[in-house]
């Protein structure tokens, strides 16, 4: 049977399986009557009917690195970066004795470093955002497109979920759109953010790469900060942009939650 852990970053969580032994594909095929990895995913991650998370992560052999990672979003597509799972891949590769307490992993946008921290925090290097679109709303790249807004307040969501849904779909942010993530300051160096994410189409708990793109844009107002609190939903991140280096550091929790088997009913379509 495929055993899966369930993790939680800041709120974000992700179902992680050990795909390193060949066959996962056949097992899916014949064991469990799923024809894709996506499908696989989508059924997965729904909640009610199936285990219930923000995206499943499959972990694989690398060549170049200490592991590589298969990741779907809870409707099945495939997401090039997210900050949360990359911290959760990290805690969970470090508990299994796949990788050390630094390590390197390969993702559709590129390499990324992580270092597990004390208390069950984790940090993961990765390359800056990057800005696409200076109009408003600013789009930002941080390994997956991010429409970014300043509001005011962040509590009135039926506002900001018709704000999010007319804005899910930027002209430079490709044809899968973008991810829209509201933030607002709080103080120096500290803002309150809040995602709305593509392939999960709701807003979540939290997201890595949304508290990058927010802090990305708050650096922009505030240049001479380099590092910067980011409060989500789930809890808090910290993103800091090294001076003189190319890289950024996301910082946060990654928790262990549970550990299990898929059942076939997991994956059983409702009629």
């Amino acid at each position: 049977p495929l055993q899966f852990t369930k993790t939680s970053g800041a709120g974000n969580d992700f179902i992680i399986i050990d795909a390193r032994a060949p066959g996962l594909d056949k097992v899916l095929r014949e064991e469990y009557g799923i024809n894709s990895r996506a499908e696989f995913a989508k059924l997965l991650c729904r909640r009610g009917h199936g285990i219930g998370a923000d995206g499943v992560v499959l972990v694989e052999n690398a060549q170049d690195a200490d592991f590589s990672w298969d990741f779907f979003n809870s409707d099945g597509s495939h997401a090039e970066m997210c900050g949360n799972a990359a911290r959760c891949v990290a805690r969970f590769a470090h508990a299994k004795g796949i990788a050390k307490s630094e390590m390197r992993f390969k993702t559709a946008a590129g390499i990324v470093k992580a270092k597990i921290l004390d208390g069950g925090g984790v940090q993961v290097m990765m390359l800056p955002p990057r800005l696409v679109e200076k109009d408003l709303p600013v789009l930002v790249d941080s390994g997956v497109p991010h429409a970014v807004i300043k509001e005011t307040k962040l509590n009135d969501t039926r506002k900001l979920r018709e704000t999010a849904l007319a804005n899910r779909y930027p002209k430079k942010a490709g044809p899968r759109g973008s991810n829209v993530t509201f933030y607002a300051p709080t103080g120096p160096a500290k803002i309150v953010a809040i995602s709305f994410e593509r392939g999960v189409e709701d807003f979540t708990l939290a997201c890595g790469t949304g508290a990058m793109a927010a802090a990305y844009a708050a650096k922009l107002e505030q240049p001479a900060q380099n590092v910067f609190e980011v409060r989500m939903p789930g809890g808090r991140l910290e993103v800091e942009f090294p001076a003189d280096q190319n890289v950024v550091l996301l910082r946060g929790p990654a928790q262990l939650i549970a550990e299990g088997i898929v059942l076939k009913e997991a994956l059983n379509e409702i009629i």
